[in-house]
């Protein structure tokens, strides 16, 4: 399946880190805890969360002390109903992307692309 074709299907909802995606991927939702600073330093500065789910850190168990824990059905729940920010960030150079990049070409096999 062509990246564009799989594009228009996918939804995509990221969890305690913004992260880049590429252009061809509109639909995104981006869900941080009010208090994720572990997940703010994992994440792409320029983009904005579409969710933040109150009182809540980088942990995705229920059950984390004082009730900080993300509940990812019950924000899923909440969060998919809604309608994706429209270009929530303007494209950065490339050396902001660059760890995803390497990632991504390193698992495909493939060599890495300067542009």
């Amino acid at each position: 399946m062509s990246e564009k074709r799989l594009a228009e299907q996918l939804r995509i909802v990221t969890i305690s880190a913004k992260i880049g995606m590429p252009h061809a991927f509109h639909d995104v939702l981006d869900v941080m805890g009010e208090w994720d600073w572990f997940g703010a330093l994992n994440s792409r500065p320029d983009l904005r969360a579409d969710y933040t789910v109150p009182h809540a850190w980088h942990s995705t168990n229920p059950e984390f002390p004082f009730g900080m824990g993300i509940r990812v059905p019950t924000v899923l729940r909440e969060v998919l109903g809604r309608t994706p920010s429209p270009s929530k960030a303007a494209p950065l150079p490339f050396i902001t992307d660059l760890p995803q990049k390497l990632t991504a070409s390193l698992l495909a096999g493939t060599t890495l692309r300067l542009a």
